[in-house]
């Protein structure tokens, strides 16, 4: 069926998009503390 390969593909990258958004925010967060 080529919905649900779409529809993989997009959760696929929905997920690395969320664990890179993830990331950044810790990064950023760590950031922030540091200069506190």
């Amino acid at each position: 069926n080529v919905n649900s390969k779409a529809l993989q593909n997009a959760s696929s990258v929905g997920l690395i998009a969320f664990l890179f958004l993830l990331d950044l925010f810790q990064a950023i967060s760590h950031t922030i503390v540091a200069g506190l």
